[in-house]
């Protein structure tokens, strides 16, 4: 199976919305783990997209960066819902 290019204006263009949903997924997926293990597997995970379409980790955090906050550094209305959901579904520590 032919791996996708990865395209650098997608990314510099990418659609909040579609991006906040991708997110709200990963940490559904990440929720009944440790907070250690959480951490971890989203780093491990970063790393090895990261490395297998070959972009810099500092070019992604940058374009993340923007995608997320609004001109005043103010989240965007599309991730403004991440918060409250991890602090609703992630589990405290006893």
């Amino acid at each position: 199976m032919a791996r996708r290019i990865f395209d650098r204006d997608a990314m510099n263009f990418a659609k909040p919305s579609r991006v906040a949903n991708a997110t709200l997924g990963t940490l559904n997926a990440l929720q009944d783990w440790t907070p250690e293990e959480q951490c971890l597997a989203a780093a491990a995970v970063f790393l090895n997209l990261a490395d297998f379409y070959g972009v810099k980790g500092q070019d992604l955090f940058t374009a993340v960066t923007n995608l997320t906050n609004d001109k005043d550094g103010k989240a965007r209305p599309e991730f403004r819902a991440i918060r409250p959901y991890m602090e609703g579904e992630f589990a405290l520590n006893d």
